[in-house]
């Protein structure tokens, strides 16, 4: 007889993920908003019979996170078809939301990641971005540093050669 595995030993030979779950909220105690952050494990199934025992044979379950998977798939496919025009999100005057043709120029994710960095670094050399700009003082220290960094950006994109670069 041919030894089968066990769905535990299954499960033990998949990739364990780190996931993290972060949110912004007020804190009472400091009087002002923090990120927080919050780690755990997932670890990936390999075989349906392992996804339904992992979830005790709950069909609600087992169809709720079915159907969670295909929304976030069908939202990767949305993200991703050229076919599909981005809408700006704008305000009405009784502050309901709107959408408009969107005209501007997206950044690439790529851009994106390497512009951001390129401001760290401009606002770190040319404008005093530091880890505690006013030290005693969270919200002013948060607000010097989104100071800095709104600086940097500025004058990044008023070079029309980086604007250029950042398009390509």
């Amino acid at each position: 007889m041919t030894p089968q595995a066990s769905p535990d030993s299954q499960a033990s030979n998949q990739a364990i993920k780190s996931i993290e779950i972060t949110k912004s909220v007020f804190d009472l105690d400091s009087k002002a908003d923090v990120t927080v952050r919050k780690v755990g494990d997932f670890t990936p199934v390999s075989t349906m019979e392992e996804f339904v025992s992992r979830m005790s044979n709950n069909a609600a379950a087992i169809l709720q996170i079915v159907n969670d998977g295909l929304e976030s798939y069908t939202r990767e496919q949305l993200a991703s078809d050229e076919k599909v025009a981005w809408q700006l999100v704008e305000e009405d005057d009784n502050g309901n939301e709107t959408l408009a043709p969107f005209t501007g120029t997206l950044l690439s994710a790529e851009k994106s990641k390497s512009l951001n960095a390129t401001v760290m670094q401009f606002a770190k050399l040319l404008f005093g971005y530091a880890k505690q700009m006013v030290p005693g003082d969270v919200e002013a220290n948060r607000k010097a540093k989104a100071g800095a960094k709104s600086q940097a950006l500025a004058m990044i994109l008023s070079n029309p050669a980086a604007i250029e670069n950042l398009k390509k």
